[in-house]
Parts: C-alpha cells; sequence; structure tokens
C-alpha cells in the first residue's frame, strides 16, 4: 500500500544546506576541483615547455 501525499517527505536533496559549515565545505570542496585543474594546466604547460627546451 503507497503512503498518503500527505506522509511522503519530499525534500529536494540539490538545495544546498543552510548550515555555515556545510556551506563551507562546498566552497572548499567547489575551490579544491578548480585549484587540481589549474595546477593541472600549469604542470602540462611547465612539461611542454621543458620538452621544447
Amino acid at each position: 500500500m503507497t503512503k498518503p501525499q500527505a506522509k511522503i517527505d519530499m525534500q529536494n536533496p540539490f538545495i544546498p544546506s543552510r548550515e555555515p559549515i556545510c556551506r563551507i565545505a562546498d566552497t572548499a570542496l567547489i575551490f579544491a576541483v578548480a585549484v587540481a585543474g589549474a595546477a593541472a594546466v600549469a604542470a602540462a604547460v611547465i612539461r611542454q615547455i621543458a620538452q621544447v627546451n
């Protein structure tokens, strides 16, 4: 038997949390990925320059 509509807990998992620690963690994770990408690009450019000389 299915639950009545009023009993279903509909929370959207894609809405960010309002807790400050969660916001800080989300921001840190986003910037960590961006910094890792920038470091990979820098390493690739330095490696390419080193092979030319």
